[in-house]
């Protein structure tokens, strides 16, 4: 950062992204250089064949010093690299651009000997000794793969602006990357949605960065957010069905192999805007579920992209914003299953509606339980790995009694929206113009250190809880007052869209969260539930786990560890119950077990 300028154009790398390729090409050539010192050596005693004098001047030694410079020229590139800062000290760089140049020629003086060496080793291919012949080959395959890597890099890197304008880049680079070129049909207005997203979050003119730029910012918010103290002032907890119920849905086992459905409808095809998924009767519950799939395929990426609002009006919730993507998705489920749904509850009168999924099938569900609302007033909605952008904050708090979202400890995706990610952005340039490590060290050094950290996230010193163990009622949302407290306040992320309503999630939010000491690798963590407020998942928090938090696996035993941990605080109340322990000895064992 800012982006390295060659030929008059900005590339979308930095003068100090190129230590680690300088030291791979090193690498790779100095043994043949070795190779080819020692072959003289030898040579000079014993005859290798191709001793030519038009062997030597033609291509050995052109070659050699080819070989010499470009080792000497990389060296350069690698020294320069590591001095400076990202961004407030990249005057000691300045030479790279040069050295670049100088690259660049002897890449074409590299290409140029080897040709002439191709073409004296077919003259003479018996006469050369098998080292030689070896040595000559790797050379040739070895320059061209060089020529074929670097051509590949300046094409996807190279900045088209007086070419092409913002839009027209990012489309291309959609077409690219997840389209391979195929035209859109009539969805020609969603992706100008997603390009006019995408446009606003990464080709704002006031930030110049790249993407070893990103990389490099979240590794020192990481480090800046490992260390951060945050203590959980907890006012309600979940009851334990609604934890049970949200670990069945969590996992497919449950109904496919648990229970035998009786499976009633499913599409499983997968595009833009269309989520797969499947209808099944659950015998046990008494319920027609509809499940469906979470992000699996590019088409599904575009679709989670495709965050701007789009307004929705409901005869039982009134009119709000959702998620213009989902709802999408949503609507192409309702159109697909037409009035299949009547024909079930007619085969299945006593059976209420049951939506579920996870991640975007999860926001899709929440999406799909409000439009059905009017139609089926007793449907649910239990999503797990609920997407950070779904709906507005008027329909959220509309749906608190038929929504669940769930949500594992720092987990990314429940807590991205446009507003957290533009604000993560700025972080990140905040960060960066702090820095004063290099690049390569804050990828490598600082990153090592942080993954291996073991850092509690929360703290739930200072818990006091208002519902029992025993509760079967979903307890009411906490009020804005009662809600997680945090001892380092971030200031809120400024929206820069033009967005009329923040997309919060929906329902009611079930936070599972972890008071241990953990790192990337930790494999067994213990996990607490209480209810959150949708506003304590407004900054995305740049932690070792956050993807990691968003695998179906972590909701599966977060969700079986909280109700294990459920169980035994519920037998030790009644242990103490028992023997007539004090009440205020109740409590304290009630706490230990949240």
């Amino acid at each position: 950062m800012p982006g390295i300028r060659l030929f008059g154009r900005r590339f979308g790398f930095a003068s100090d992204d190129l230590t680690i390729p300088s030291l791979i090409d090193i690498f790779i050539r100095f043994p043949s250089l070795i190779a080819f010192i020692v072959f003289r050596v030898k040579d000079v005693k014993e005859s290798w064949g191709c001793n030519s004098a038009i062997f030597y001047r033609g291509y050995f030694y052109p070659l050699l010093s080819c070989y010499i410079s470009i080792i000497l020229t990389q060296t350069f590139i690698v020294y320069f690299s590591l001095k400076g800062t990202p961004v407030t000290n990249v005057h000691p760089r300045r030479f790279i651009p040069y050295l670049i140049y100088i690259r660049l020629l002897l890449i074409i003086a590299d290409i140029s000997v080897n040709i002439v060496g191709l073409i004296i080793i077919v003259k003479a291919f018996y006469s050369c000794g098998i080292f030689l012949k070896t040595t000559i080959i790797v050379s040739i395959a070895l320059s061209w793969m060089v020529f074929t890597g670097i051509s590949i890099m300046f094409l996807l890197f190279v900045d088209l602006s007086g070419f092409l304008s913002p839009e027209k880049k990012w489309e291309l680079r959609l077409k690219f990357i997840f389209c391979c070129g195929r035209p859109y049909g009539n969805e020609n207005s969603s992706i100008r949605n997603i390009i006019t997203t995408l446009n606003s979050l990464f080709e704002d003119e006031q930030f110049d960065y790249v993407p070893s730029d990103l990389a490099a910012g979240l590794i020192l918010l990481q480090q800046e957010d490992v260390y951060e103290r945050r203590s959980l002032n907890i006012t309600k907890i979940p009851p334990i069905e609604l934890l049970k119920e949200g670990h069945q849905y969590a996992t497919l086992e449950y109904l496919l192999t648990a229970q035998s459905p009786v499976l009633l409808y499913a599409n499983f095809m997968g595009a833009f805007h269309r989520a797969p998924f499947f209808v099944a009767a659950d015998k046990e519950k008494k319920a027609i579920i509809i499940s469906i799939r979470g992000t699996l395929s590019p088409a599904d990426i575009l679709t989670d992209i495709n965050a701007v609002e789009i307004a929705v009006k409901t005869e039982t919730l009134g009119t709000g914003y959702c998620h213009s993507g989902m709802h999408l998705a949503a609507s192409f489920i309702i159109e697909d299953i037409g009035n299949k749904l009547d024909e079930y509850f007619l085969k299945y009168p006593d059976y209420t509606l049951v939506c579920c999924g996870y991640s975007l099938g999860a926001g899709v569900a929440a999406i799909l339980s409000i439009l059905y609302k009017s139609k089926y007033p007793s449907v649910k909605c239990y999503g797990i790995g609920m997407p950070g952008s779904v709906m507005s904050r008027n329909l959220a708090l509309k749906t608190e009694d038929f929504i669940f979202s769930f949500i594992v400890d720092v987990d990314l995706i429940t807590r991205a929206s446009l507003s957290s990610l533009e604000y993560l952005r700025n972080r990140i340039v905040t960060a960066l113009n702090t820095c004063h490590k290099s690049k390569l060290t804050v990828l490598t050094k600082t990153l090592f250190k942080t993954a291996i950290k073991s850092q509690r996230t929360f703290y739930d010193d200072q818990q006091t809880i208002h519902s029992a163990v025993t509760q079967h009622e979903i307890v009411s949302m906490p009020s804005e007052d009662e809600t997680t407290s945090t001892t380092h306040m971030i200031q809120s992320p400024s929206v820069i869209f033009s967005q009329s309503e923040r997309l919060v999630l929906p329902g009611t939010i079930v936070h599972l969260y972890s008071t241990d000491s953990i790192t990337f690798y930790t494999q067994k963590i213990s996990y607490n539930a209480r209810l959150a407020n949708y506003d304590e998942f407004f900054n995305i928090i740049v932690h070792p786990r956050m993807m990691i938090d968003h695998f179906p696996s972590s909701y599966k035993t977060g969700l079986q560890d909280c109700v294990e941990n459920y169980e035994r605080g519920r037998l030790r109340l009644m242990m103490a119950e028992a023997i007539n322990t004090p009440v205020n000895t109740l409590q304290t064992l009630n706490n230990q077990c949240f």
